[in-house]
């Protein structure tokens, strides 16, 4: 860093001062890319946070829309064997039912 030709007087409190000032910009050149780097990692943790959330709720909406149509199954099976069965049971009956006796039959 010395530029004087060889033999010349060197000033000490200039000599400081520069590396006084070189410290300094070091420093605040360290603390910009701490600043930089803690922004970096929120904004990295930020992201990584947003792509977790995604995920998960794609999976859970798709468990909930399975469940949704394991129900509907549920039910149309149940809806089918209720009907099935009511069906068998008036086919299956030899006797009429009380209530739907025909009313003109009575003397």
């Amino acid at each position: 860093m010395n530029t004087e030709p060889a033999g010349a007087e060197v000033d000490v409190d200039e000599l400081l001062e520069r590396v006084w000032a070189a410290m300094t910009e070091n420093q605040q050149n360290m603390e910009e890319i701490v600043r930089l780097s803690d922004v970096s990692f929120r904004l990295w943790v930020d992201s990584l946070a947003q792509r977790v959330a995604a995920a998960l709720g794609l999976s859970l909406a798709r468990v909930h829309a399975f469940f949704d149509d394991v129900g509907s199954i549920a039910r149309r099976a149940g809806h089918t064997f209720v009907g099935a069965y009511h069906e068998g049971y008036r086919t299956a009956r030899k006797v009429p039912e009380s209530g739907r006796r025909s009313r003109g039959g009575r003397a």
